[in-house]
């Protein structure tokens, strides 16, 4: 009686097993470097896109605001007369003014108008609030960041005869207190964003 022959079988080689296995990693590592290349580039756009949206709010705020000024001049902390429209060249606040539209909801004892302003310290533009109007001595604004990273916050003004101005009220209508510009160009320049220039029309008066 005859049996059947038993088939010999063998594995992998030790270098048919190298080879595997540095395909295999050269394969995974294309792939981990292909998938990280992809999650970087949604990093990336994510805050380009949050940055972004972050400058357009901060315009919008402006906007909301300077579109709804009045000539309202206010009692400044000294007892002074303060313009209803300011805008500086230098300090920590550039610009300033009195706007109306202000929101009662609940429908409180106080009055639709509001102090608003608008600076950059430390390289972070803020929206300044007063509580009221005229000012007590102790007077405070209340500060709201808008937009970190700023390198330059310039406005200008167009006045009534479309001059621009860099400072309002202009010399020629410093005794004009409740004057009050045709509208306002607002710069504002980042390192990563550039310069952006905006335009806003003031209501007529």
């Amino acid at each position: 009686m005859s049996f059947p022959t038993a088939r010999l079988s063998h594995g992998f080689t030790l270098f048919e097993l190298l080879v595997a296995m540095s395909i295999f990693a050269i394969i995974s590592y294309m792939a981990y470097s292909g998938l990280r290349n992809i999650m970087d580039a949604k990093t990336q756009t994510q805050q380009a896109a949050d940055r972004l949206g972050e400058l357009q709010l901060a315009f919008l705020r402006i906007g909301d605001d300077v579109t709804e000024v009045v000539p309202r001049t206010i009692r400044g902390e000294y007892g002074e007369t303060r313009a209803a429209f300011i805008g500086a060249e230098l300090g920590d606040i550039r610009l300033e003014f009195t706007r109306t539209g202000v929101r009662n909801p609940a429908h409180a004892l106080r009055s639709v108008m509001q102090r608003v302003g608008y600076g950059v310290k430390d390289h972070t533009l803020y929206r300044l609030t007063w509580n009221t109007l005229d000012r007590a001595q102790d007077a405070q604004p209340q500060r709201s960041a808008l937009l970190n990273n700023v390198d330059k916050f310039e406005v200008r003004y167009l006045d009534t005869s479309d001059q621009w101005q860099t400072s309002w009220p202009p010399p020629q209508f410093q005794t004009a207190m409740s004057s009050m510009p045709r509208a306002v160009e607002i710069r504002v320049e980042t390192p990563d964003l550039g310069r952006i220039n905006r335009f806003f029309i003031l209501a007529e008066q």
